[in-house]
């Protein structure tokens, strides 16, 4: 989990998020974070648009997990 959210703030790249939700749901608890990896943390996550979504996984990922 920690090396997906360090993914996640260097990178930036949605399949870091895709993966961190991924985890959360196999019930992998969030590591304590300070306040400003947080922030951080859910601004990358806020900057993610529909068109992020479609373009890397578009291919792979069957319609009813991508319309989710």
């Amino acid at each position: 989990m920690k090396n997906k959210i360090a993914a996640l703030l260097e990178r930036g790249e949605v399949r870091d998020g895709f993966d961190l939700e991924f985890l959360l749901r196999q019930g992998i608890p969030l590591p304590n974070l300070s306040d400003g990896h947080k922030t951080k943390m859910i601004a990358r996550l806020d900057g993610f648009k529909d068109n992020d979504f479609k373009i890397k996984f578009g291919s792979i990922l069957e319609s009813d997990i991508l319309a989710y």
